[in-house]
């Protein structure tokens, strides 16, 4: 699922909406594959945390209303890894 959910993690309070979405990725076969994905994710602007599961092919993204699913795609394409839609 490549959607965007919007998280409250403080009860409506200003500040804290969150968006998660889960960019599928294929390529990433050790740990060190991961953490180069992790890592460029990481870089988007926005983004609070990536969190990456190669057996699923996916990396699970948290971040602010900046961050957006097309960034977290080009960034685990940058990193030289492949999208599947």
């Amino acid at each position: 699922d490549t959607e965007s959910v919007n998280i409250d993690k403080n009860n409506g309070k200003e500040g804290t909406d969150m968006k998660r979405f889960v960019v599928h990725a294929d390529g990433m076969m050790c740990m060190h594959c991961a953490g180069r994905v992790e890592n460029a994710v990481m870089a988007v602007e926005g983004v609070t945390e990536a969190k990456v599961n190669r057996e699923e092919k996916s990396v699970t993204v948290t971040g602010s209303d900046t961050c957006n699913i097309q960034a977290g795609k080009q960034a685990v394409i940058d990193a030289g890894y492949t999208v599947i839609d």
